[in-house]
């Protein structure tokens, strides 16, 4: 009887190679998650910018209409809205969702999402959609709130609305504590002075504005108000009497060199009515 060993080999190729496609193919899968992560993430966070600059730009349009009082009656809103919300975007679309004006709170609202081409509200992928995720609705919103300023700290040296309106004004002037851009001055020569042009605001003797016994505008302030301590500037309130030094001169901290040094510089005067 003979006995014969030996040693039996298997071909590799068959259950192992199988193996080795079930991990590239899972490798796969998670490279593509990855990329769908780092690219249609940072496609969104596009889409989030480009919606958030449009409903800043369409509150701040609505806004500043309601400011001067031009929202009331037939004013589209939602049509403003709209517009500013498209320009903002590089496929020039986006959905507006809503649009609230209150006119009591002087604050308006406006809400924004993604819209595609299909008209409909989905972001869609371009990776993401590979591993089963087929879009999101990106969203932003803005609140803008319009009024007059309660308070400032400004130069010591108040004047009448007369002389502003005397030598013509750079804006508006705001008669109302509560409201905003009511009164447009006269605008002496028809244009506002140019930053390089010298204008002479009297406090004295003029004939074509209310002046004390004494020809002052403000009678025993001379125009000057009490200065904050050490400082050359005053804290007004609007709407608000503000405390005089009768016979003031101006104080150490607001001498000739240093109002010298507020030439082109933008500085808040206070003025009474």
């Amino acid at each position: 009887m003979v006995e014969r060993s030996g040693i039996v080999s298997a071909s590799p190729q068959g259950g192992e190679s199988g193996i080795a496609a079930v991990f590239v193919g899972l490798w796969l899968v998670v490279l593509i998650g990855f990329g769908a992560f780092a690219l249609d993430t940072s496609r969104i966070f596009n889409e989030y910018s480009e919606l958030q600059n449009g409903a800043d730009a369409a509150a701040l349009a609505i806004a500043m209409d309601c400011a001067i009082g031009s929202c009331d009656g037939y004013f589209d809103a939602l049509g403003l809205a709209d517009a500013y919300a498209d320009a903002n975007m590089i496929d020039d679309t986006a959905y507006v969702e809503e649009v609230i004006v209150d006119l009591v709170d002087n604050a308006v609202e406006v809400a924004v999402a993604t819209e595609s081409a299909e008209g409909d509200n989905t972001f869609d992928m371009v990776l993401a959609n590979v591993i089963g995720y087929n879009g999101l609705t990106v969203r932003a919103e803005t609140e803008v709130v319009w009024g007059s300023a309660g308070g400032a700290k400004v130069l010591p040296l108040i004047y009448s609305l007369c002389e502003w309106d005397a030598f013509g004004s750079p804006g508006f002037v705001d008669e109302d504590p509560n409201g905003f851009l009511h009164h447009e001055s006269s605008m002496a020569g028809g244009f506002a002075p140019y930053a390089d042009r010298y204008v002479t605001i009297f406090f004295h003797g003029t004939s074509t504005c209310q002046a004390g016994p004494s020809g002052q505008d403000l009678p025993g302030g001379f125009g000057w108000l009490e200065s904050s301590e050490g400082l050359c500037e005053a804290d007004v309130t609007v709407g608000y009497w503000v405390n005089l030094d009768p016979g003031a001169s101006p104080t150490s901290e607001c001498s000739p060199s240093y109002i010298k040094s507020l030439v082109v510089t933008v500085i808040g005067l206070p003025y009474f009515d």
